[in-house]
């Protein structure tokens, strides 16, 4: 299991991530998600033993990721910049590996590339963007880690790659019991491959769910309400991202589903029917309402 306990870092007086605190079972995805400059990276910088947090601590399966080589040699991170030995040649950077990394399975690697089509005599530096993401995932893959940690995996990569890479993670994960960190903008990718997720917002983990849990939690609907109505509905049930037209309103609620429905119609709403919302609505009444949301909780 990662233990990420109470972990802070900063830079100078600028705090990144702070009092950061998951729980990740192997065998399980987990995903980051939040805004640019959220804390997303710095904290998958400090679980791979790159950034030393100011407070806190981490661990894999009780063993503290610094200072550790055994640890480190179980753990694999991914960067969302790829910057490698540039005088290197594909082919020379998996010697480079093989050196590196006892267990470095080459068949797996050279299987993958089956699929993913990179150049094995092309130097680094001749990569395209999107050869030069799936060159490190194969990489890491070909390890055989324990834990993997990802940041922005699909960027730059066409339908294709993205879908294959997928596939081959939840393979991965549930047949040697990996455990994938990751972050994403991709929502709807995420919401396809995560078990779990993590809401980030200004250096603070706000929330950490089973993603069917965090699908739920938030409910669209659509209904007719009069005008004085609605504002009675508003000040008794919480409403997120109210569209009106006439007497047909949509919009989202938080809390149990059914009981949120029972009060709708009581209240009069009529009509009521639930729709489907994506996770990307879900994220972004979580980011936008966040504070109010914490505070009705309480």
């Amino acid at each position: 299991m990662l233990e990420v306990m109470n972990v802070t870092k900063k830079y100078g007086k600028k705090v990144a991530v702070e009092d950061a605190t998951i729980l990740a079972d192997r065998g399980r995805i987990h995903g980051f998600i939040g805004e640019n400059g959220a804390g997303k990276t710095t904290l998958l910088k400090c679980m791979a033993g790159i950034y030393r947090p100011e407070s806190g601590s981490i661990t894999y399966d009780k063993e503290a990721i610094y200072d550790n080589e055994e640890t480190l040699q179980r753990v694999a991170f991914i960067s969302d910049s790829q910057e490698f030995f540039s005088i290197y040649s594909v082919r020379g950077l998996l010697k480079f590996y093989q050196k590196c990394y006892p267990d470095f399975q080459m068949d797996q690697f050279m299987k993958l590339n089956q699929k993913f089509g990179v150049d094995l005599k092309k130097g680094i530096g001749a990569l395209s963007k999107g050869q030069k993401m799936r060159l490190p995932f194969m990489l890491a893959i070909a390890r055989r880690p324990a834990y993997i940690l990802m940041d922005e995996p699909t960027d730059g990569l066409d339908v294709g790659s993205r879908s294959y890479l997928k596939d081959v993670l939840i393979e991965e994960t549930e047949k040697r019991e990996l455990c994938v960190i990751l972050s994403s903008h991709d929502l709807n990718g995420l919401e396809m491959l995560c078990d779990e997720v993590s809401f980030m917002k200004q250096g603070r983990i706000q929330r950490h769910s089973d993603m069917d849990d965090v699908i739920e939690s938030v409910q669209k609907w659509q209904g007719e309400i009069g005008q004085d109505e609605l504002e009675r509905v508003r000040k008794q049930i919480g409403l997120y991202e109210v569209k009106q037209m006439g007497r047909l309103v949509t919009f989202q609620t938080m809390g149990n589903a059914a009981e949120t429905e029972q009060m709708l119609s009581q209240m009069g709403v009529q009509s009521l029917t639930r729709q489907k919302i994506s996770f990307e609505e879900v994220f972004l009444t979580w980011n936008e309402n966040v504070d109010m949301i914490k505070a009705l909780e309480k």
